[in-house]
């Protein structure tokens, strides 16, 4: 079994995607350099891949690491533009699966591109599906997650080919409902904590900087989260 660091990536956003806030692809591309010389120095990870859905060039971060690979691809443009961010993010993960052969139990950990998240480890460290899931169980914040690759496969995507924001079959949404069917087949869950992150908010622009107080209250409530949910 392999590990790999998957991280998403749209350097090039037009202004017609649906909740999505306009950064020039210049300032998205340093963002996700950053983000990205975070995790570069856990070396617990066999391969790094990223995926623009934007068709951007980014093969230069190659250059950062021997372990990074890149894939660049255009043909959700025009779909993305009328379904929303959260349908460029299935395309991409749709993506990077044909591209590689992978074994169904090599694990993906998944990260937003452009984000830095503090307790990543939390993830890392997991071999089965982990999500942090909310609202009764219906919602998964998608901004960092741990799948097997047979789970993406055979769940995530089956799942998520119907998303559309405009019509709210939003994301998150259905990769709720891929988990949900992934339990009631008898696959393991494990509950991770909400991401403690900073980065620029793709949706609206907003920056968001390390904060310890912010981190103590996930701490706490991924403590308790837990203990109702192994209940």
């Amino acid at each position: 079994m392999k590990k790999y660091l998957y991280i998403t990536s749209a350097v090039n956003v037009e202004n017609d995607v649906p909740f999505s806030y306009y950064i020039s692809p210049k300032e998205r591309l340093a963002d996700l350099v950053k983000g990205l010389r975070f995790f570069l120095i856990d070396k617990k990870f066999d391969r790094i891949f990223i995926v623009d859905s934007t068709g951007y060039d980014i093969k230069m971060i190659e250059d950062l690491d021997y372990r990074i690979k890149t894939f660049s691809f255009t043909k959700s443009k025009e779909e993305v533009a009328k379904r929303g961010k959260g349908y460029g993010e299935f395309k991409s993960t749709e993506h990077l699966i044909n591209q590689l052969d992978l074994n169904d139990e090599d694990v993906i950990v998944k990260v937003n591109g452009r984000y830095i998240i503090h307790n990543y480890r939390s993830y890392s460290c997991v071999d089965d599906v982990c999500f942090s899931l909310r609202k009764g169980l219906s919602f998964a914040d998608t901004r960092i997650y741990t799948a097997p690759v047979r789970f993406i496969k055979h769940y995530l995507l089956a799942e998520c080919a119907e998303i559309d924001d405009n019509a709210g079959l939003i994301y998150e949404l259905k990769v709720a409902r891929a988990v949900l069917r992934w339990m009631a087949d008898g696959g393991k869950f494990i509950l991770g904590p909400l991401p403690d992150y900073e980065a620029r908010s793709g949706t609206d622009g907003r920056v968001k900087k390390k904060n310890i107080f912010r981190s103590f209250l996930i701490k706490f409530y991924h403590y308790f989260a837990v203990k109702v949910f192994t209940f």
